[in-house]
């Protein structure tokens, strides 16, 4: 059995401001190795970071993704996850302008 890391998910409360704290769950970050996509890895880190969310007592999650990134916002979709309208924004990283689309999920179980 190997020890390397292939993926990762972290979630916490949210960091939005317009958001009541305490009520709303953030997916922060989930990263696969792209080897080890389409294993069922992700969809394991997925159920497993939102079922933590549940366990704090969070009734409802969101994420932000970039606008540009397909293989994500496709796989959020299958979530049954949504874009918020009107959500896009700039951030500036690592010098680059990059848009993000917010996403929030259905009522967490």
């Amino acid at each position: 059995m190997s020890n390397e890391v292939i993926g990762f998910m972290a979630v916490d409360s949210t960091r939005d401001d317009h958001v009541i704290a305490g009520m709303t769950g953030e997916v922060v970050a989930l990263y696969v190795l792209s080897a080890y996509w389409r294993t069922g890895i992700g969809r394991a880190l997925w159920v497993a970071g939102l079922q933590s969310l549940v366990e704090r007592g969070y009734r409802q999650a969101m994420l932000w993704v970039l606008s540009e990134n397909a293989r994500a916002r496709h796989f959020y979709a299958k979530a049954v996850w949504s874009p918020e309208p009107g959500s896009e924004r700039s951030r500036l990283i690592g010098g680059a302008s990059l848009r993000e689309i917010r996403y929030r999920s259905p009522v967490l179980r």
